[in-house]
């Protein structure tokens, strides 16, 4: 009697821990199928390395961007879709991620067609029982930042090579030759409103002929320019060039 007794009881409890079993599978499965959703439907690029460097998986964020199906890079390594001069770079990076230490940099990759495209990279550890057995990363597409940047500092490099030419034709045209004073004179007011050579010979209290010879040279080098009203050339100086006249010293003039 107490041996079915036992049986009984070991029946029920085999019942209850298949029960808590296949509940714990349910919820488990429930669990992949919601990250899985998250990690497709993710607008960053997400995939996984082994220790060696080889795409365990990627999504589909990553198909999309590369133009490549996910059976292209599965087992493959890393290294053919980086530029080579991001390599030693991101090479450092995946080995200190798995030394346990999550990075993050910037990497220029190529797409199937050959363009490049520049991405910021977070890469994790992923670990099992304690030990590092590969990588996940999340890239995220900078290319118009990129871009955006490169613009403006090229645009800024223009600016300061012109600059550096205005301010040195202004140096050799105000010290370093004869009349240089008097064109000095000649920009300061013009920097101020525009004048025609009548006047500014008067306001200067110089020779009307002198005055325009050094108008001539100032508009043969592109320090000002000219229009004419009806009556006589107006002269008009640009804000460039007033910004570099007002970087000289008051004594230089």
């Amino acid at each position: 009697m107490k041996e079915k007794q036992e049986l009984l009881r070991r029946i029920d409890e085999l019942e209850k821990s298949e029960v808590e079993h296949r509940h714990i599978d349910e919820a488990l499965k429930e669990s992949e199928e919601r990250y899985r959703t998250i990690i497709e439907n993710s607008n960053d690029m997400i995939w996984t390395l082994d220790t060696q460097g080889r795409y365990q998986f990627v999504n589909k964020r990553v198909e999309d961007f590369s133009g490549l199906k996910l059976d292209y890079f599965l087992g493959k390594s890393f290294i053919p879709f980086i530029d080579k001069q991001d390599l030693p770079k991101v090479n450092e990076c995946f080995h200190k991620v798995l030394n346990g230490e999550s990075q993050q940099y910037e990497v220029s990759v190529k797409n199937e067609k050959g363009s490049h495209f520049h991405l910021l990279v977070n890469s994790a550890p992923i670990y099992s029982k304690g030990k590092v057995v590969g990588t996940v990363s999340f890239g995220r597409d900078i290319t118009e930042r990129k871009n955006a940047e490169k613009m403006i500092k090229d645009t800024l490099k223009q600016k300061l090579k012109t600059s550096n030419k205005q301010n040195k034709l202004l140096c050799y045209l105000i010290e370093g030759t004869r009349g240089g004073k008097t064109r000095a004179l000649i920009l300061k007011h013009l920097a101020e409103k525009s004048y025609n050579a009548n006047q500014l010979a008067t306001i200067l209290n110089m020779d009307y002929k002198t005055i325009r010879h050094h108008l001539q040279i100032l508009v043969k080098y592109g320090l000002i320019t000219k229009n004419h009203d009806g009556n006589s050339d107006l002269y008009f100086i640009s804000n460039e060039i007033t910004q570099s006249l007002n970087s000289f010293d008051e004594q230089r003039i």
